[in-house]
Formats: structure tokens, C-alpha cells, sequence
């Protein structure tokens, strides 16, 4: 099914309001908060609509909906202007300041480079390298997430740090040219991590390849994160290059 555009504006109201607080949006909520020009009835059936085609599920318990992980890929890949830029020149500054002084060490560098990626996003970053060890920072983030105070889910992903291996073979997972690559739900290939998400940026220095990311549920707020994964692999590289 080929979205209209007034389902997509009501797909990206509901992500977005998902993103920002964990909770099931309902039509009202729509209607009140962001104005876009509908009746709640109409709004009431593009969510139904949106539902019927797996863009949307509805919690038993609420009487909001919930987008999915085929939403959020969809959001990811469609709605989110891929050269997006909005990272401030003072986080610039702050984080050339972090990795300037450690230039020869990309051991140091890495180091530095989550660190700052955990403390800027309140979230869950990670390094990884071929046979070396993954180095993460901000595990305490993950409970600022509402989804983890599941055990389980916190579980898993304690599990998978430790687990080196599955977590390279996942940085791997694709192979595309890009600056920043997402993987969301079941494109990460197990289903234990489907309420996951993954963003990350490869970076290939010399006969190394490496991996620097974000882990979190798979509501991670994408469009803060993909921008500033974009800059740090830029001076990263710079850095490295000087």
C-alpha cells in the first residue's frame, strides 16, 4: 500500500510524539497538539488505516497507538531529510576539544569519542574493532528509557556487549556506502533484539575497519543521532588524517 500524504503527516505526528515520550499517542492528542488541519473522525480512521497496514499497533491495554518497526524503518528512510545538519557549532567545538589532544591513538580517540556520544545523547555508545575488545559508554542512560525498566530488555542488551562476536557480525549486517547506517527492529536479525534499534558509523582507517554508534530501544531519536554520528565520523577522520 502506497501512502497518501495525509497518512504520512499523521504516521510522522505519531513517531515523533513516540519518540519524545515512550507512551501510546492517541487522536486527540494529534488533534490538540499539532493541528493538522483534520477532523479527529478523519484522523481516527487514517490511524485505523495505518494500523491495518502494520505502520501502527494499539497496546491492549491504551486506546493510543504505537508505530512499529516497518514505521520506524519507513520514517528513517522517507521522512527524515538525509543531510540534515543541525548540530551546533558550540557541540562542534566541544567535541574537537575532546578528540584534538589525542591525536596518533585511535584507541584514545575512541575512548574520548563515546564518552562524549553517550554524555551529549544520554544514550548507550559503542566502538567496536576487529579482535579487539568493544569499548561502551553510558550504560546508566538506558534506564532514563521507560522501556527498560523491563528487566529482560535491559538483559538482552547486557548480554549482547559481552557477546563481542554477535556484535561485530551486527555492525556488519550491511555493507552499504554509507556515512551513518541504521538497523531497526528486524533487520537485526534476531529476534530477542527486535525492539532494538542500532545506528552507527563505519569507518575504515588504514587495514582497520571500526564501528562507532548508538544502541537504544528502537524509538532512538534518529534525527538527533544520525548528524552528529555524521560529524564525528568527519573529524574522526580528520583528525586521523592530520
Amino acid at each position: 500500500m502506497a501512502l497518501s500524504d495525509r497518512q504520512i503527516r499523521i504516521l510522522k505526528v505519531v513517531i515523533e510524539e513516540f519518540i519524545k515520550t515512550a507512551h501510546p499517542v492517541g487522536s486527540k492528542v494529534i488533534e490538540d497538539k499539532y493541528h493538522i488541519g483534520v477532523s479527529p473522525a478523519t484522523i481516527r480512521n487514517e490511524m485505523v488505516a495505518l494500523t491495518e497496514e502494520n505502520f501502527l499497533f494499539q497496546p491492549h491495554t491504551s486506546a493510543g497507538r504505537v508505530p512499529t518497526t516497518t514505521a520506524m524503518r519507513f520514517y528513517v528512510r522517507n521522512l527524515i531529510n538525509p543531510h540534515i545538519t543541525d548540530v551546533s557549532a558550540q557541540e562542534e567545538v566541544n567535541f574537537k576539544s575532546r578528540i584534538y589532544p589525542k591525536k596518533g591513538s585511535l584507541e584514545d580517540i575512541f575512548g574520548e569519542t563515546i564518552h562524549f556520544l553517550a554524555d551529549n545523547l544520554h544514550s548507550l555508545a559503542v566502538a567496536s574493532e576487529e579482535e579487539d575488545e568493544a569499548e561502551y559508554a553510558g550504560l546508566s542512560y538506558l534506564l532514563d528509557y521507560p522501556e527498560f525498566l523491563e528487566i529482560n530488555l535491559v538483559k538482552r542488551l547486557l548480554t549482547l556487549l559481552d557477546q563481542e562476536e554477535k556484535l561485530w557480525e551486527i555492525f556488519n549486517l550491511k555493507n552499504e556506502e554509507k556515512e551513518v547506517v541504521t538497523l531497526i527492529g528486524e533487520e537485526l536479525g534476531d529476534e530477542e533484539l527486535y525492539n532494538y534499534g542500532f545506528v552507527y558509523t563505519p569507518l575504515e582507517i588504514g587495514p582497520r575497519r571500526s564501528f562507532i554508534g548508538i544502541i537504544g530501544p528502537y524509538r532512538l531519536d534518529y534525527k538527533v543521532i544520525i548528524p552528529r554520528l555524521r560529524l564525528i565520523r568527519k573529524l574522526i577522520l580528520e583528525t586521523l588524517g592530520s
